[in-house]
């Protein structure tokens, strides 16, 4: 956000360096750069020579040598800052503003800090120039820029997080799909125990039956065995993660199934 003030544009100095300074103001983005002289006088800095009144204290006289260079440092922050090095930009003026004090400078390192996007220093130097310059004709304008700066250097409070919404049915299928396996598994526990059933009988009257039909037996009831074994391990598993899903979900714990030696084991984070 950005307040605009009217002929603040890029200056040229208008006298020679012997003579008292003109100042003038960088432009704000998207402006021109024609030179528009903005007097010490105009922004409430007394003109070189003026007498104090009251009880002030009289300003240190600026030599022609100090004035020869606050200028050298005005132009080349000026370059800078059309060249958007607004980091140089400040260096020099801050360095003409030491030579040869000026309000308009400190606006121009206002400008620069807001360029840069660094806007509690850009209200800084605003206030200064306000301090300084206390009949600037932009006044106005410039304490609104401050208004609009202060609402962006502020801080922002951060959103609440959203209220978790739970893991969903998710838990009670998991859950269920184990109890299935289980019921398999229990399934095939009974077919294993038939086979072994069998077995016994064939063992007990050998005459009445063949190797064949012992061989079968055993095939059988060892595979059903095997099944029943994989059946029940993934679907306790299943069901004990599920249900530990279902309880731990609000404290933002995480649970799974994974492989492990001989079967499948829970893994999760608490």
């Amino acid at each position: 956000m950005r307040a605009v003030f009217g002929g603040c544009l890029i200056g040229l100095w208008v006298s020679a360096l012997s003579s008292p300074l003109a100042w003038a103001a960088v432009p704000r983005a998207g402006k021109g750069t024609g030179a528009k002289a903005t007097s010490g006088e105009a922004t409430g800095a007394k003109p070189t020579g003026a007498k104090p009144t009251g009880g002030e204290a009289a300003a240190p006289a600026i030599t022609p040598q100090a004035k020869a260079r606050a200028a050298e440092a005005y132009r080349t922050g000026v370059d800078h800052f059309k060249a958007q090095r607004f980091e140089d930009a400040v260096a020099e003026f801050a360095k003409a503003y030491r030579l040869d004090p000026s309000p308009i400078l400190v606006f121009n390192m206002a400008r620069a800090f807001e360029e840069l996007k660094r806007y509690p220093q850009a209200v800084t130097f605003y206030k200064q120039y306000l301090e300084v310059s206390p009949n600037a004709p932009d006044r106005a304008a410039v304490s609104q820029s401050i208004t609009a700066l202060e609402g962006l250097s502020a801080p922002r409070e951060t959103p609440p997080p959203p209220a978790s919404e739970g893991p969903g049915p998710w838990p009670w299928v998991v859950f269920g799909t184990g109890v299935a396996l289980v019921g398999v598994g229990i399934g095939f526990g009974v077919l294993a125990g038939d086979r072994a059933d069998t077995l016994d009988k064939i063992e007990a009257n050998p005459s009445r039956y063949s190797l064949s039909d012992w061989n079968t037996a055993r095939d059988e009831g060892q595979s059903y065995a095997l099944g029943a074994d994989i059946m029940l391990g993934v679907g306790l598993a299943a069901a004990a993660g599920g249900l530990a899903w279902w309880l731990l979900a609000d404290d933002g714990a995480t649970v799974g199934i994974t492989p492990a030696l001989g079967g499948v084991g829970l893994a999760g984070t608490f």
